[in-house]
């Protein structure tokens, strides 16, 4: 790969994690689920998005992005 065909960028990585997620899911599976789903919608992806980002993957109570 030649100097003039490669192309370096800078990423700042986000990792986040639902505090209390297991004991909240013991209680009210339904309503935890949703609410991880709903914060991640209205809080996190809008936040992302906004620098530019892209939440890369999701898993239960977390999350990676990259911006």
């Amino acid at each position: 790969m030649s100097d003039r065909t490669m192309v370096r960028r800078l990423a700042a990585v986000l990792v986040g994690d639902a505090e209390g997620y297991s004991m909240k899911m013991g209680r009210d599976e339904t309503a935890t689920h949703r609410q991880v789903m709903s914060d991640l919608e209205q809080v996190v992806t809008p936040e992302v998005l906004q620098n530019r980002g892209r939440i890369v993957k999701t898993t239960g109570d977390g999350f990676f992005a990259e911006c």
